[in-house]
């Protein structure tokens, strides 16, 4: 079941029910969300729409990556991944806001976010929702 968060005021859209990208100008930030089996091309998909909404943000920036309601992902999406912490990284990215409620869900985003991010990108990660939400405070 996916969860709707209506305290955003966003721009963006949603493809079925395999992701969503929104932006609130307001708070300079970016949140992407992945729901059930991702597989490369629905990951192609996701980061270039990622990339459109890039241009709406300021310098510092804040992405919100929420996989609470991902089932699987293959490991072939790694360089979709890879090319989505690029533009961040190009685009002046600051802080990145990461949901895993399960660990085994994450297929090694702290390891390539040492190698995209080089140590200049804030990255914190959370159990739940409620906790990043708190963060981004």
């Amino acid at each position: 079941m996916q969860q709707t968060y209506p305290h955003l005021q966003t721009t963006g859209m949603k493809n079925d029910d395999h992701y969503s990208v929104s932006t609130d100008v307001a708070r300079n930030l970016l949140t992407v969300r992945l729901f059930g089996h991702i597989d490369p091309a629905v990951m192609h998909a996701c980061v270039d729409q990622f990339a459109s909404e890039l241009p709406n943000l300021s310098k510092g920036f804040t992405i919100l990556t929420d996989l609470s309601g991902l089932t699987l992902m293959d490991t072939r999406c790694v360089s979709e991944l890879e090319r989505m912490m690029v533009l961040s990284r190009k685009s002046g990215v600051g802080t990145v806001v990461r949901v895993i409620p399960n660990q085994s869900k994450d297929i090694g985003f702290n390891i390539l976010s040492l190698f995209h991010y080089r140590n200049k990108v804030h990255v914190l990660t959370f159990p739940s929702l409620t906790e990043a939400e708190q963060a981004l405070k």
